[in-house]
């Protein structure tokens, strides 16, 4: 068998070599022909039936979606949140609840069962319009940070932060208002912000320490006494 084909194939390549174009081809032809019924049967093989069902299985889930129990027009909820273990925050900067755009932010908790439901609703104690309270938001544990950008206690936009804390018995209340040491006017401090533990760290793009709009970052740590 091997000697047949093989006298075949060498045939084939010896009319490449001396005859025609139209005969060089048929001859190519042919090799592959006879090079591919020479390969061995490949059998038929179905994927197993469970397979859909595995791949199905990492394909992530959406596992549940939150909104605001009194939500409302242009509350710009969702525009931040962040996440720490089974607990949620998502800021509105746009609710109403202190005046236009005053903000607010919203603690949302994970059951034994992966059921999600809101828990508290944030709002900065001396909250006025346009502070945008909730355009950024941080949590570690039972600790929740939300910046006010638009604050102006040290000037227009100068910013702050207020940083909660979750009681034993399951209520939030602020627990202190971070300000920058050396703020002023147009800093946007609460902009942007992180918390871990007992430790805070808050932006201010704005600030001109530098050059104009150079920009800082403040740390901030909780004292043995709950201050900051």
């Amino acid at each position: 068998m091997f000697t047949r084909h093989r006298t075949q194939r060498c045939g084939a390549l010896r009319a490449l070599m001396v005859e025609g174009p139209m005969k060089r081809l048929l001859a190519a032809v042919a090799v592959v022909v006879v090079a591919c019924s020479e390969l061995p049967t490949v059998p038929d093989v179905s994927p197993p039936s469970e397979i859909p069902g595995v791949l199905a299985s990492l394909i992530p889930a959406q596992l549940a979606k939150l909104v605001a129990s009194d939500a409302a027009a242009d509350d710009a909820f969702g525009l931040n949140v962040a996440l720490s273990g089974d607990v949620a925050v998502v800021g509105a900067p746009g609710d109403d609840d202190a005046g236009d755009a005053s903000g607010s932010a919203y603690v949302f908790r994970r059951a034994g069962d992966g059921t999600w439901s809101e828990e508290a609703k944030l709002v900065a104690g001396d909250g006025v319009a346009d502070d945008r309270f909730g355009i950024a938001v941080a949590v570690s544990g039972d600790v929740a940070v939300v910046g006010a950008p638009d604050d102006d206690d040290a000037g227009s936009s100068s910013g702050s932060a207020y940083v909660f804390r979750r009681a034993g018995d399951g209520t939030w209340s602020e627990e202190a208002k971070l300000v920058a040491g050396d703020g002023a006017a147009d800093d946007g401090f609460g902009i942007a912000m992180a918390v871990s533990g007992d430790v805070a760290m808050v932006g201010a793009p704005g600030d001109d320490d530098a050059v104009h709009n150079s920009g800082s970052a403040y740390v901030f740590r909780r004292a043995g006494d709950g201050t900051w």
